[in-house]
């Protein structure tokens, strides 16, 4: 039997003291919500607390300890009844009988207090990383991930935790982020994505990484026939690199000019820069890139873009599909989040970020090392290709 109370309180803290006062250690916070509290009779305004639902086992021995379980609590998800007034008791279906560690228990409520704007209450350190992660725009439920961690081991080292130990953690998360590894470039790789990300200058930096670095000969191919200025530029790269560039108009042409390219140990190919949130050019796209195998498509994505249009163009280009990201225009961000953000709900393999427009050096190899210093710093880290 699961026991279930309301309460209305000023902050979180006093709603845990209460909590774990009447429903013990092992309570589940299930909702909250900001409340508006009227004056004495209607009069001298209104003032704001915090409701707060949660529950208890009755059948659960207090000082039990359990195994953290991950559960994915959902805002929009109510009682469903079970709750009829502050203070009434009722069962719950069996699917809601969750058993949580009490670090889970806290952190989710956390999430769910930075979605309502309701100040933390959580030690000054982990509150300090909180607030970094906010500022580049990494998303709460990505944020509740991480603090889980991080609180989980500051209450279990005697509220001890330094920089090192926050970094390590941080590191610790973005290593299971396809993060750098695509380093193993495909013989044909075709560049796609909306106009003024800088495809041409991302072309030209791995085409000179290609030669210089990897001692490889590499050929270069233009399908960007909408702007006139496109085709110059990439041919002023080629002959700057002294490589060979062909221009095509159709799938015809491509075939033609990847054959004449066949001794080439690299193929790169710049598409037209367009308005990928309409579908319509993707399929248009979709019609002049081979279909077959041994294509690999490079998404290519400005970090100055807001991160709802990233997320709908990424939708988009799943037709073709995508194989590879690459991120551009670090240097003219100060936030990152969008990277995060990206790696964790698409898992797209992120294999290159530009950090200028200087050829071929503006061209980053990311690591979790180099994200977790520019996440925790007040500038973009530098971190060059290797």
């Amino acid at each position: 039997m699961m026991r279930v109370k309301k309460y209305i309180v000023d902050n979180l803290a006093e709603a845990m003291q209460e909590i774990k006062q009447d429903l013990g250690h092992n309570a589940v916070i299930l909702d909250t919500k900001k409340v508006k509290k009227r004056g004495f009779l209607g009069l001298f305004g209104k003032k704001t607390q915090i409701e707060v639902i949660a529950a208890a086992d009755q059948g659960v021995n207090q000082n039990q300890h359990f195994n953290s379980q991950p559960v994915r609590l959902r805002r929009e998800r109510r009682l469903k009844g079970a709750v009829a007034s502050p203070g009434a008791h009722h069962a719950l279906p069996a699917a809601e009988h969750l058993v949580l560690t009490q670090e889970i228990k806290e952190i989710k409520q956390f999430m769910l207090n930075m979605m309502d704007g309701v100040p933390l209450q959580m030690p000054p350190a982990l509150r300090q990383v909180d607030q970094k992660l906010k500022q580049h725009g990494v998303l709460p439920d990505i944020r509740a991930q991480l603090l889980q961690q991080l609180l989980t081991h500051y209450q279990g080292h005697n509220d001890q935790l330094d920089s090192r130990q926050i970094r390590k953690f941080l590191v610790n998360y973005l290593e299971t982020l396809p993060l750098g590894q695509q380093r193993q470039l495909s013989k044909f790789m075709c560049f796609v994505g909306p106009t003024g990300v800088g495809k041409t200058t991302t072309i030209a930096k791995l085409a000179a990484e290609i030669l210089l670095s990897r001692r490889q000969n590499v050929g270069l191919i233009t399908a960007d026939t909408y702007r006139i200025a496109a085709v110059d530029q990439l041919k002023t790269y080629a002959q700057i690199l002294n490589v060979p560039l062909e221009v095509v108009y159709s799938a015809q042409d491509l075939k033609a000019a990847m054959s004449r390219l066949a001794s080439c140990d690299y193929i790169l190919m710049d598409t037209a820069g367009r308005n990928y949130m309409e579908a319509y050019y993707i399929h248009e796209l979709k019609q002049l890139v081979p279909d077959q195998q041994d294509v690999h498509t490079c998404l290519v994505l400005s970090l100055t873009s807001k991160y709802e249009d990233m997320k709908q163009v990424v939708v988009n280009f799943k037709v073709l599909p995508i194989n590879t990201l690459i991120l551009t225009k670090a240097d003219e961000t100060h936030t990152l989040g969008s990277l995060v953000n990206l790696l964790s709900e698409y898992r797209l393999p992120l294999a290159y970020v530009t950090n200028g427009q200087n050829v071929p050096d503006d061209l980053l190899s990311p690591s979790p090392e180099w994200l977790a210093n520019t996440l925790l710093s007040e500038g973009i880290e530098v971190e060059r290709s290797s």
